[in-house]
């Protein structure tokens, strides 16, 4: 089941996207706060966070920034949901790594395309990367069969080498019929 973390301060929009994500199927999990969400996404490696901006303890520039510069979080995708609305603030959530931008109030169909758009994207590029790390395993299976031959060989010609008959043979040449 599909996990997603919604970070969200108003107890009203908060209960109202629970039930739409829940009713859809996903596993919802929530916090009240930036504080508690970075906590939860941490413990609970959701698939996708829906997170407010303006919040008490930790904005949501905040968790995205934290969210960002943990190596187990770094690719979760990351919706903005906000009543911040001007091109600054929109800017600002994408050049720090936000996947998505929603301005309040926004409809139940804009959020869920863009978490059915984020989490397929997500998929497509975990399938890329699982087909580019059985290319590499391929390739080093390939390489280690190679290595082996070749040290196959490398032992098979130091052992024709060492011994006295085949240095006496080669020196002669071809033997000749009758001699």
């Amino acid at each position: 089941m599909t996990k997603i973390l919604i970070i969200e301060d108003e107890d009203m929009l908060h209960g109202e996207v629970s039930e739409w994500l829940t009713f859809e199927g996903y596993e919802v999990f929530s916090a009240k706060d930036g504080v508690a969400g970075l906590e939860c996404a941490f413990r609970d490696l959701p698939d996708l966070i829906v997170c407010d901006i303006m919040m008490p303890r930790l904005d949501g520039y905040g968790v995205l920034l934290e969210m960002r510069s943990n190596l187990g979080t770094a690719a979760i995708p990351f919706i903005f949901v906000t009543a911040k609305v001007t091109t600054e603030d929109i800017r600002r959530g994408m050049i720090l790594g936000a996947d998505d931008y929603l301005t309040k109030p926004f409809e139940r169909m804009d959020l869920l395309q863009a978490i059915q758009t984020r989490l397929a994207k997500k998929a497509a590029l975990e399938q890329d990367h699982q087909c580019d790390v059985e290319q590499l395993q391929t390739a080093l299976e390939q390489e280690h069969e190679q290595r082996l031959l070749k040290v196959k060989m490398v032992a098979m010609f130091s052992h024709d080498f060492r011994n006295p008959l085949t240095s006496i043979m080669s020196s002669r040449g071809k033997p000749r019929n009758g001699t």
